[in-house]
């Protein structure tokens, strides 16, 4: 990647004098003196200020991600307008674990770019190998030469240091799906520690026999404190298909009482979370109805 720029007289095509340099500090100075006689620079600070505000997207705290999330950021926007479509804006690559927006460098990253065939994919050892799409989607490098291991690291110094791109979280691989008893489901609240490698603890929700973990992007609204942190470690397809905080409906598992309405709504539930959310089906537990 090659960066080029002009030296600022150049660009603004402006030859700075002295007599021209006096003149604008003249300027300058009696800018400074009627903002301070009539209150302007407080006004003008403050509209600026707004301004920069307004028009800076506010920074996402670092999340975890799986493989299948992962590859909806590949800046390419999903023509549905929904979910899909706010996450395609952005480019992600993810190298050593870590998830780096690649999207400033969106004509390298990019769908006219040489190396968008890495938006959101795992390309650790792609880097290491100087390889493309042999390599995609792995990480392991145990079988790499010395030569290559010095190149990957010449990779990440790069992109976190030179290139400054900022980590946008961690690239998870979901444990496979077991079956789990509800004892087991209920330890899975967010109030334990982050595993090794992970940006937030796991979060399990239950629903239709299911247990999905929402901390693959769900933690800000599950997490201690917030108000849909009372669905995690049960069964809550009651409270789903309800659309019910009632602590009746969260601590109930009875289903038999739903209308065709709410168990239409119980199951768009699952379908958002499932293909929309993508939140990684980690456990299957006895759900009432189920065959």
């Amino acid at each position: 990647e090659k960066w080029y720029s002009r030296p600022a007289m150049e660009v603004f095509g402006v030859a700075v004098t002295r007599e021209l340099l006096g003149y604008l500090l003249i300027a300058l100075a009696t800018i400074v003196i009627l903002q301070s006689l009539f209150g302007g620079s407080s006004a003008w600070g403050k509209s600026n200020k707004q301004e920069k505000q307004e028009g800076e997207e506010e920074e996402e705290p670092p999340r975890d991600f799986t493989p299948a999330q992962l590859l909806r950021f590949n800046g390419v926007p999903s023509g549905d307008g929904g979910l899909l479509a706010q996450d395609g804006e952005k480019i992600y690559v993810a190298v050593k674990g870590d998830v780096y927006d690649v999207t400033k460098a969106a004509m390298f990253y990019g769908p006219e770019g040489p190396y968008h065939v890495f938006a959101g994919h795992e390309i650790t050892r792609c880097l290491a190998r100087g390889t493309f799409q042999e390599d995609l989607d792995r990480g392991d490098v145990e079988d790499c030469s010395h030569a290559e291991i010095d190149d990957l690291e010449n990779w990440v110094t790069k992109y976190k240091h030179i290139k400054r791109y900022p980590i946008a979280g961690r690239l998870v691989h979901p444990p496979e799906s077991r079956s789990m008893t509800m004892e087991e489901l209920s330890g899975f609240t967010g109030r334990t520690q982050p595993p090794k490698g992970r940006v937030n603890p796991p979060m399990y929700i239950g629903i239709k026999g299911q247990v999905l973990d929402v901390s693959f992007g769900g933690y800000d609204m599950y997490k201690p404190g917030a108000p849909y942190n009372i669905l995690l470690g049960k069964d809550s397809s009651r409270a789903l298909a309800k659309v019910s905080l009632d602590e009746k409906d969260v601590a109930s598992r009875d289903i038999s009482d739903l209308t065709a309405s709410q168990i239409k709504v119980l199951d768009d539930w699952a379908d958002k979370f499932k293909n929309k959310k993508l939140y990684p089906i980690v456990g299957t537990y006895p759900f009432p109805g189920s065959s």
